[in-house]
């Protein structure tokens, strides 16, 4: 589940970024690029690409906010998981309860509403922690494309780049020339820039 998880998150960062440098990659100034190799693809054009995946995977920002979500995840499931055997073992007290006869009717039933009443609250209570979840996550994955978006911005300043692409393994781009690709000094940008923000 985690891995879907991350999965899914690298490719929605992906569709952003590539809607959001659709939408705003022609309002950039013009120089050449220090740290990456362009290719002018014709009439001033320039085009590179980023691989998100190896992007993400050495960005110090993103694995670090991705070892606090994993562990806040794990104490949520655990807590969750807690209470769960909690319930489970009144259920269980009151059926050895009930099946030795130690409650009356009146009792067992009102033990019944009880457990019933905390099973629907610990169910809510799973309910808003994958809320929060998807809530915390989302922020997260604004936070990392908003630190990928305004390098990028950054790095056009110098690059007049008419295009930044990303791929990802298994992604709309299957073969990409591999002078295009700015990957390693997005990442070494991107890592000496967090480290000075530190």
């Amino acid at each position: 589940m985690k891995n879907a998880s991350l999965i899914l998150n690298i490719v929605l960062i992906v569709a952003v970024l590539l809607l959001y440098i659709d939408r705003f990659a022609n309002r950039t100034g013009s120089s050449a690029t220090e740290n990456s190799t362009v290719v002018n693809t014709g009439e001033g054009a320039t085009v590179a690409y980023v691989e998100m995946d190896s992007l993400l995977f050495n960005y110090s920002l993103y694995n670090e906010l991705r070892e606090q979500f994993n562990q806040n995840q794990q104490r949520l499931e655990s807590n969750l998981a807690s209470k769960s055997r909690t319930l489970e073992s009144k259920a269980a007290d009151l059926q050895s309860k009930m099946e030795q006869r130690l409650v009356t009717q009146r009792q067992a039933e009102d033990m019944q509403r009880q457990l019933m009443q905390e099973q629907q609250n610990l169910l809510a209570l799973r309910d808003e922690m994958a809320s929060k979840l998807m809530s915390d996550e989302q922020v997260m994955n604004k936070q990392i494309f908003d630190s990928i978006q305004s390098y990028l911005k950054d790095l056009n300043k110098k690059s007049n780049f008419k295009i930044i692409l990303s791929t990802t393994t298994g992604g709309s781009v299957l073969l990409a020339d591999s002078t295009l690709n700015i990957t390693k000094a997005v990442i070494n940008g991107m890592n000496q820039r967090y480290k000075g923000q530190k």
